[in-house]
């Protein structure tokens, strides 16, 4: 499913009515058009996009949580509004979800920055989705790759050389 955040506390179903207005960039798939990638399974795909509410994504966050029950059942919206979200990306990694997040894809910002966190192993589809948005990733002169090892997440590149090696890899 694909949302957007409306500024006054909503998430919304996004439709092809709204994707003039709310895309920063015309290809739907392109990932720069998102802030917050869930990936979870075949079935289970949650995007929101960027928008010009977006400014402080932890509010769409947030708002993802109150409206999506499945992660409800990972983590409660309660635990969610007292934490940085960086410790409830590992318990989403943990239950096999794969995150992407994005920064601010304008111009006006000359590194482009986002983290993408694998569980321990990634299923053929999540791999999927990695490889169709491939040729996007490299715009970015670095995105944070991390995955879980045991109860920690761990970085899988440290050089901005590395990132695309690395991710290509995943993708095998």
């Amino acid at each position: 499913m694909k949302y957007w955040y409306d500024g006054r506390g909503h998430l919304n179903e996004f439709s092809p009515e709204t994707q003039s207005e709310l895309l920063c960039y015309p290809d739907l798939l392109d990932p720069r058009n998102y802030a917050l990638n869930y990936i979870c399974s075949e079935q289970e795909t949650y995007q929101v996009l960027r928008g010009k509410f977006l400014k402080y994504h932890m509010w769409a966050i947030r708002e993802l949580y109150r409206t999506i029950p499945n992660l409800t059942k990972i983590l409660n919206y309660r635990d969610l509004a007292e934490t940085v979200h960086q410790e409830n990306d590992f318990h989403l990694v943990s239950n096999h979800y794969m995150l992407f997040y994005y920064g601010d894809p304008s111009n006006e910002i000359s590194n482009p920055w986002g983290y993408i966190y694998f569980p321990e192993t990634l299923s053929d589809y999540k791999k999927k989705c990695l490889e169709n948005v491939l040729s996007y990733f490299e715009v970015y002169n670095f995105l944070f790759l991390m995955q879980k090892e045991d109860e920690r997440l761990v970085p899988l590149n440290k050089n901005p050389e590395d990132f695309m090696p690395t991710l290509r890899k995943m993708c095998r």
